[in-house]
C-alpha cells in the first residue's frame, strides 16, 4: 500500500502536533482515571487503618505497661528474696560458723580463688576446695591460715604442690572455738 500524503507541508506539520496533541491528552487522561482509580480503590484500606491507629496506640501502650509492671514485680520479687536471705544470715550470724568463715575471708589472698566450702558440724571441720595461680600464693595462703588461732590444725595434701601455675587444692581444717560475740 502507498501512502501519499497530498497536503502541504504547512498543514501536515499542523496534523502531526495535532495527532500528538490528542496522544498525550489520552495517555494522561488515561493515567489520571488509572491513578484515581486506584486512589479509590484504596480509600477502605487508608479508612481501615486510620481508624485501626487509636486501637494499635493503645496496645502497644498497654504492652509497655505491663512489661514495666512485670519489671517491678520482678524487682520486688527478688527484695522479697534477698531480704529473706538477709533474715536466714542475721539468724546464723551468732553461730560460730560465721567466725570461722570472716576468719576465712581475711586470711585468703588475691591470688587464691575459693570454690566451694564444706562444714561438718559434727567433726567440727571445714574442707576447703580452691584454685592458686601460682604455688607461692598457694603456701602464703596456707602460712596465714596456720597462724589464725581459730583453726586447731591445716591439712593439705602433697598433691596440692603438684603444679607450679593454676593448682587446685584441697584443705582440710579442724576447727578450734569460737569467739563469742
Amino acid at each position: 500500500m502507498i501512502y501519499n500524503n497530498l497536503l502541504p507541508k504547512e498543514y501536515q506539520k499542523r496534523t502531526n502536533q495535532e495527532k500528538m496533541t490528542r496522544f498525550f491528552l489520552l495517555f494522561y487522561f488515561y493515567a489520571a482515571i488509572v491513578f484515581a482509580s486506584g486512589a479509590v480503590l484504596l480509600l477502605p484500606a487508608y479508612f481501615s487503618l486510620t481508624f485501626q491507629e487509636e486501637d494499635i496506640l493503645r496496645q502497644i501502650d498497654l504492652t509497655k505497661k505491663s512489661v514495666e509492671a512485670r519489671r517491678v514485680e520482678e524487682a520486688e520479687q527478688s527484695i522479697r528474696d534477698v531480704n529473706k536471705k538477709l533474715e536466714v544470715l542475721a539468724a546464723h550470724r551468732s553461730s560460730p560458723i560465721s567466725s570461722y568463715l570472716a576468719a576465712l575471708s581475711e586470711k585468703t589472698l588475691a591470688g587464691v580463688t575459693l570454690s566451694s566450702i564444706i562444714y561438718s558440724k559434727e567433726k567440727q571441720t571445714m574442707e576447703i576446695h580452691g584454685k592458686a595461680l601460682e604455688r607461692p600464693y598457694f603456701l602464703k595462703f596456707l602460712e596465714n591460715l596456720k597462724q589464725e588461732e581459730k583453726f586447731k590444725s591445716i591439712d593439705s595434701p602433697i598433691s596440692n604442690l603438684l603444679k607450679e601455675r593454676d593448682l587446685d587444692f584441697v584443705v582440710t581444717i579442724v576447727l578450734g572455738r569460737p569467739e563469742k560475740k
